[in-house]
């Protein structure tokens, strides 16, 4: 009988130690989670406690709108190439608006704007 005995206490203590180690558990991961919502608060409090913004309204006064430029024709000529572009007659450091030509093939013109540097070039159809 005391074997028998000796056999249900080893089980009791069993269970009551898992019961322990169950409980730790279950408290850090209480721990743990509080810890990274406060983390995760942290780091994004600017997303919680800013006001949202309007989207703002693109009006046509506004917005920049590109001017077209047509080549219309070229006079090619190795001393003095002239371009046609909207009309108008342009040699190389001519300016159309806020471009410049610099450079006039026979089939080409390239344009460069002088506020962004941007590169324009106009191909003969």
């Amino acid at each position: 009988m005391s074997i028998i005995y000796e056999a249900l206490k080893k089980v009791e203590k069993r269970k009551n130690s898992s019961k322990g180690k169950r409980k730790w558990f279950f408290l850090l991961l209480i721990f743990f989670l509080f810890f990274l919502g406060v983390f995760y608060g942290v780091r994004n409090k600017e997303k919680f406690y800013q006001k949202k913004k309007s989207p703002k309204k693109i009006t046509p006064s506004s917005s920049k709108k590109e001017k077209k430029y047509i080549l219309e024709g070229i006079v090619y000529d190795k001393k003095l190439p002239l371009a046609i572009i909207n009309h108008k007659v342009l040699r190389k450091n001519d300016t159309i608006d806020e471009y410049k030509v610099t450079e006039i093939t026979p089939s080409s013109v390239r344009l460069i704007n002088l506020k962004d540097g941007r590169m324009l070039s106009l191909l003969l159809e």
